[in-house]
């Protein structure tokens, strides 16, 4: 992640101003006469370790100098109390120890073989709010503890809780459930590592002021003259720290600085007559504390010393530190990621590493890390491709934890404190202020609200950091619910007419009374948040309409409240005459809750439930017919072709008596042909070499139910997805006297368009020149269809042009009466013009 010392390599300052040198493979070839199997295992041993080893062990280096006064840092962040100061020499030597132990764990485990992986800062909030609780329990009036007790117990406490840690990470690679964390919202960890921000920054003023830092209010201490002398060596050794971080681009800039700044200080100090006696008498450097010896360890993880019963009361802060550092992990796994395209990552297994490395860490009485991925991306823009970058800062930090140097005392508490400023400035500007760049204002606003919560809250109590994460992802949840209900549209108004293809009378007078049907389709999941503002569109919507069909196809569920919302929209609606139609109930919840509220059942019986909304519509539009009683004509009676053709282009005539032969002329030109029940009319694969008209019974054909199904968004805007069952070539039954019109079964003809008598088949695949693209079949017995091919329309027009002029005129009052039938309903929600 883009913090602490990770941070203090950003990509601009890894481009550097010298050009890259291309990588020179090192080998080390083994003796002549070699065993095969030492050669095969050293060969293998040098492709795993990678190439260019003097590039890694150079960039080693300088990741090294960078590492160890965060760690020194770190320190200081777990461990701030004053009971705690003679003991921080040894608490740095062992993170040293663990971070090395660590970084040699990773360094090998890692499919990325320069990776930096050290103890990192995420994850040390967590364990500093459990050692300052464990020295309030400690700290009682009645049974105090020592302070070798209190070191101990608190020790042991960040060993065990990284252990713990190292477990669950290396589980949750292995069964790759790091999705399944990555769930917590981003605006609250965004809050959370705001808030390691601020602590990182009090924390430097704490070390540099010699003054306890926490909450907002203890800043007013800083103000007393008698601390003019630190905190102004503090400001000045933090400005040139942010300064070079944010603005130096050179890639040995921070190194470098990190090396100067201490001696610039003595050198300083030297010039001006203070000697290193004073400056330890001033509180500037702190005094030596002991031999730093190998033995001195044993202070603070003497077990006798521990006091077991203070650490079962952790088990909360545990389980945060666990969410919090898997989080940061997959973070850091990303980023890594994101600046190696050429490379895949296995997420799991990288996971995996860094659960190790801290199994690892806890074992040598160390605390929680993962990946520094700054300083890993920063290797890798160096063109670094070894692993020996790694095995430097681990040989680095070995060296520091064995020698009997106390590395504290050579580092002024200026410099301490203003690493730790700078790390604290980093992580803010990153999560406080440059984050509003991913996130919308309302996320944006969430990070500072989760911010405030954890600092509020850690003021307040012993350690509030988990609890302020419960808070903030509870305001996030209020917040989701809010936008939720807020953007989601719960409805919307689809098409309103069936996929019957019905007759040139009855389509017109359809097509008059389109607006007193109201086809309503309910989205997604509906709940009390959206219940009262949807059911007082609809039925605003709904003003008018004499049938409002609902469709629940796409209702995944719903609460009682919007249950109770339908039943009080549908008894309004009722009262004012709509008739109710409700279709594709298919979630069970949805079934109950209506059932149970009273709107669909027996106690319902006047609002059918239909299998579709087109069934619904069907009858919608049967009602209406019905009531317009000379327009339904029998369909058991045949219908003679040429009536038919003139019902066309009724009122686009002036000579009646010529219209009429030529509709007879025209008519000659087709084909009669009877067809049964189940008999193929043509298949989709067919070429389109005729042009059908429907004069008894009724066809159905599957094409526009497989358009919609093509819509994609737009195709959710019309109504609920219908099961499309199409003709199998396998499953004709005998032709029984009809060879050119095979049969299918019976449930394979469901759910397709029905068009009545006078309905036009295949005209625009006949004009397109192409196959018909849909299936056709007869849906009832004594099915009469007239047919015309292809070669007699053209010997019709050659021949008798005045007839051909009128069949012209039919096919373009059929398309333009299809085009207001479907494709007008399309058209409008689309939002095509």
């Amino acid at each position: 992640m883009l913090l602490s010392q990770g941070s203090l390599l950003k990509e601009d300052s890894m481009r550097g101003v010298f050009p890259e040198k291309a990588a020179v493979k090192y080998s080390f070839p083994l003796p002549e006469g070699s065993p095969l199997w030492l050669r095969r295992s050293f060969r293998w041993f040098q492709g795993a370790m990678g190439e260019d080893h003097k590039t890694g062990i150079i960039y080693g280096m300088v990741n090294w100098i960078v590492c160890v006064p965060s760690l020194v840092s770190y320190a200081h962040i777990v461990f701030p109390q004053p009971v705690f100061r003679p003991f921080l020499p040894m608490v740095v030597k062992a993170y040293f120890l663990s971070s090395a132990v660590m970084q040699v764990v990773m360094t090998f485990l890692s499919d990325v073989e320069f990776s930096i992986g050290q103890i990192q800062d995420v994850g040390l909030i967590f364990l500093a709010g459990m050692v300052r609780t464990i020295v309030k329990w400690g700290m009682n009036e009645e049974d105090p503890l020592t302070a070798e007790e209190l070191i101990a117990t608190s020790v042991y406490q960040c060993a065990g809780s990284t252990l713990v840690v190292g477990l669950a990470l290396i589980i949750i690679g292995r069964l790759q459930l790091i999705q399944y964390v990555q769930m917590l919202p981003l605006p609250v960890i965004g809050g959370y590592l705001g808030y390691i921000g601020y602590f990182c920054f009090a924390a430097g003023l704490g070390i540099g002021s010699g003054r306890e830092v926490n909450d907002p209010s203890s800043l007013l201490q800083l103000f007393d003259a008698e601390l003019a002398l630190k905190m102004s060596l503090l400001m000045v050794m933090a400005l040139i720290m942010i300064f070079v971080h944010f603005k130096v681009k050179h890639f040995l800039a921070m190194p470098v600085t990190l090396v100067l700044l201490p001696v610039a200080f003595f050198l300083c100090a030297a010039i001006v007559g203070v000697s290193l006696e004073d400056c330890r008498a001033k509180g500037l450097v702190p005094y030596p504390r002991g031999s730093s010896s190998m033995e001195e360890m044993w202070a603070i993880i003497n077990y006798e010393d521990v006091q077991v019963n203070y650490l079962y009361g952790q088990f909360a802060n545990v389980v945060g530190l666990i969410i919090i550092v898997t989080f940061g992990s997959s973070l850091d796994i990303t980023a890594i990621q994101a600046e190696l395209p050429a490379r895949k990552l296995d997420y799991s297994k990288e996971l995996t590493a860094i659960g190790w490395g801290n199994l690892c860490s806890g074992c040598v009485f160390g605390a929680t890390g993962s990946y520094i991925f700054s300083q890993t991306i920063f290797s890798a823009k160096r063109s670094v491709k070894s692993r020996f970058n790694g095995i430097v800062v681990a040989l680095g930090e070995f060296l520091l934890f064995a020698l009997p140097v106390d590395i504290l005392k050579v580092l002024p508490n200026a410099y301490v404190g203003g690493i730790m400023c700078l790390f604290g400035v980093d992580i803010m500007n990153d999560w406080l202020v440059e984050s509003r760049k991913l996130m919308s204002r309302t996320e944006y606003l969430l990070v500072w609200i989760s911010f405030g919560c954890t600092m509020w809250l850690t003021s307040v109590q012993t350690f509030g950091v988990i609890e302020g994460m419960a808070l903030g992802t509870a305001v996030a949840g209020l917040f989701f619910v809010y936008q939720f209900a807020k953007v989601q549209d719960k409805w919307h108004e689809v098409s309103s007419r069936s996929s019957v293809v019905r007759p040139p009378q009855e389509r017109r007078h359809l097509n008059a009374q389109y607006n007193s049907i109201l086809a309503i389709s309910l989205n997604s999941y509906a709940f009390f948040g959206t219940s009262f503002t949807s059911m007082q569109s609809i039925e605003e919507a709904a003003r008018g309409a004499r049938f409002v069909c609902f469709d629940l196809g796409r209702l995944s569920g719903m609460d009682c409240t919007f249950a109770d919302q339908i039943r009080l929209l549908v008894l309004s609606l009722e009262r004012e005459g709509t008739r109710i139609f409700l279709s594709s109930l298919r979630s069970k919840t949805v079934w109950r809750l209506l059932l149970a509220h009273g709107v669909v059942g027996e106690s319902a019986p006047q609002r059918p439930v239909f299998v579709t909304l087109d069934q619904a519509l069907q009858q919608c539009e049967e009602i209406i017919l019905s009531e317009a009683g000379k327009l339904r004509k029998e369909q058991k009676d045949e219908w003679p072709l040429e009536v038919l053709l003139l019902d066309y282009v009724e009122g686009f005539v002036s000579d009646k008596a010529q219209a009429s032969q030529a509709a007879k002329a025209a008519a000659a030109r087709f084909e009669r042909i009877e067809l049964k029940r189940n008999q193929i009319l043509f298949r989709g694969d067919d070429p389109a070499n005729a042009i059908f008209v429907v004069a008894k019974g009724i066809v159905g054909a599957s094409s526009s139910l497989d358009f919609a199904k093509q819509l994609g968004h737009f195709g959710a805007l019309l109504a609920s997805p219908q099961p499309l069952h199409r003709p199998s070539t396998e499953l004709d039954a005998p032709s029984d006297g009809h060879e050119d019109f095979p049969f299918m079964e019976e449930s394979t003809m469901q759910e397709h368009d029905q068009h009545g008598v006078g309905a036009i088949l295949n005209d625009t695949a006949f004009f397109a020149r192409r196959k018909c693209g849909a299936e056709a079949a007869a849906q009832s017995d004594d099915c009469v269809v007239f047919r015309l091919r292809r070669a007699a329309m053209d010997e019709l027009e050659r021949q008798d042009p005045v007839a051909a002029v009128l069949l012209q005129k039919v096919l373009l009052r059929d398309l333009s009466q299809l085009m207001a039938q479907f494709l007008c309903p399309l058209q409008a929600v689309s939002g095509l013009s």
